[in-house]
């Protein structure tokens, strides 16, 4: 090999540069996550001090079902982590207008933080609609590989409660 192809950073033909090696991240970005899910992770409220063991929790459910409701009442009496999509939603995008895209943006974050977090041995209520069985299967499939206990629960509203009476 020429000494001006080491000098200059090139490769031998056919070879592939070897990637970078990746840097540190001084503010406290898991290297496993992605920008978004990161974004998200900074800003999550103090997780519990003993994780319990890898377990999710998946609500499902139409708008106004409790799913929130849920999530944060089990929270008050096990210690489990709440993800809910529509704080990572205002988490990443301050003005939303619910396209698929921002959908998609917001699904991959959640799925990252969630997965993390069960690696970490937290059980993690992920607070979401997930009316779509290939979604709920795709959730299921990421626990089992963290190798986290799982379940689905659906949330249905029998009535539709108001204020106005």
């Amino acid at each position: 090999m020429c000494g001006c192809c080491r000098s200059s950073g090139g490769t031998r033909r056919g070879q592939r540069r070897r990637p970078a090696p990746r840097k540190p991240d001084v503010e406290g970005r898991p290297p496993e996550l992605t920008w978004d899910a990161a974004r998200c992770w900074r800003r999550l409220p103090p997780l519990p001090e003993r994780p319990v063991g890898p377990a999710l929790i998946l609500l499902t459910g139409l708008a106004g079902a409790g799913k929130t409701t849920f999530a944060h009442r089990l929270a008050e009496v096990a210690p489990v982590v709440v993800i809910s999509s529509d704080w990572e939603r205002k988490t990443l995008i301050p003005s939303p207008h619910y396209t698929t895209k921002e959908d998609r943006r917001v699904s991959l974050a959640s799925m990252g933080l969630v997965t993390l977090l069960l690696r970490r041995g937290y059980a993690v209520v992920c607070d979401g609609a997930h009316v779509s069985e290939s979604i709920r299967r795709n959730w299921v499939y990421q626990a089992q590989r963290a190798g986290a206990r799982w379940v689905v629960v659906e949330l249905i509203a029998l009535e539709r409660w108001s204020d106005n009476g």
